[in-house]
């Protein structure tokens, strides 16, 4: 049995960790979090998810790493009814060549590959015409 999809996304995702204040701190002090909320990002990863949930048969490819947060967003995605097994997953070193941290900083800081290895075309399903 062939998959079919009615949209494919190719990029890159992020994962970003919201913290909230009651007010906003001055200017060299500390502020108390009242709350925190990690959700998912990225353009086309955002988009298969509001195809999936429109009803359409959304897929989503990127290499993803073999770490907690490449885990939380194939998760995160497949929960959303996002096709996943075009998804590649290799192991990942947070500081490797091409990668960009996020200005969180820290353990905060997430890594995005700039540029991954490409992925072979003919091993991807068809598209729905």
């Amino acid at each position: 049995m062939s998959r079919c999809w009615d949209v494919l996304g190719v990029g890159v995702v992020a994962v970003d960790d919201l913290y909230f204040v009651d007010q906003h701190p001055q200017p060299d002090t500390k502020q108390r979090i009242a709350g925190k909320r990690r959700q998912g990002g990225g353009n086309a990863a955002t988009a298969m998810v509001a195809a999936a949930r429109l009803g359409t048969i959304a897929a989503f490819c990127a290499i993803l790493g073999d770490d907690d947060l490449s885990g939380y967003t194939l998760a995160e995605l497949e929960r959303e009814g996002v096709d996943c097994s075009p998804i590649v997953r290799r192991a990942w070193r947070r500081e490797a060549p091409g990668s960009a941290r996020g200005s969180g900083g820290g353990s905060a800081g997430h890594v995005a590959s700039a540029h991954p290895p490409p992925v072979a075309a003919a091993a991807l399903p068809a598209m729905r015409s």
